[in-house]
């Protein structure tokens, strides 16, 4: 569980330097986030190409008067968390997302994914909810499994400072 397939590579083969060299999941744009950041020497082949009628695979969008509230695990940002819901039911009417899965990753706060999924089964319903396999929760709550739209909750606002996510669990 301390180590991953690398390390135990690592002992085997005797190499300090063990990176991946391909990537079939994710899209071009997003392997190239991964490529500037930890591949630049060695860049990763994206295998994933997509059709001429594809979404939008990044959207950054700012919330204009988010605020936290809270504190750990309890940490809110109810206008994001709104924004959020506003988005999927939006998705959801939206043609283009027929049929598409979804889910909402939340990076502070466990009462931030509460909120946002208690206002989606509010005003968007379980059935819609079950049929889209839409869940909230942190990192962990996905891995290994994937949705073909995910959102993701930062939480973070003007009226408090945050640190770095460094730690085993972030």
């Amino acid at each position: 569980i301390e180590s991953s397939l690398f390390d135990h590579m690592k002992l085997r083969y005797g190499t300090s330097h063990i990176t991946l060299r391909e990537h079939f999941r994710c899209m071009p744009e997003i392997i190239r986030f991964s490529t500037d950041l930890c591949y630049k020497d060695t860049p990763l082949i994206p295998l994933r190409q997509y059709g001429p009628n594809r979404l939008p695979p990044l959207e950054h969008v700012y919330i204009n008067g988010g605020y936290r509230k809270g504190s750990n695990s309890k940490t809110t940002n109810p206008p994001e968390a709104e924004a959020i819901v506003k988005r999927i039911i939006q998705m959801c009417d939206d043609s283009r997302y027929k049929d598409k899965t979804m889910g909402v990753v939340v990076l502070q706060g466990e009462a931030q994914a509460s909120l946002i999924e208690n206002q989606l089964l509010e005003r968007l319903g379980a059935k819609e909810m079950e049929h889209r396999r839409l869940i909230c929760g942190n990192p962990y709550s996905f891995q290994g499994d994937e949705r073909d739209i995910i959102i993701l909750s930062l939480g973070a606002a003007n009226n408090e400072r945050i640190g770095s996510f460094t730690k085993a669990a972030d």
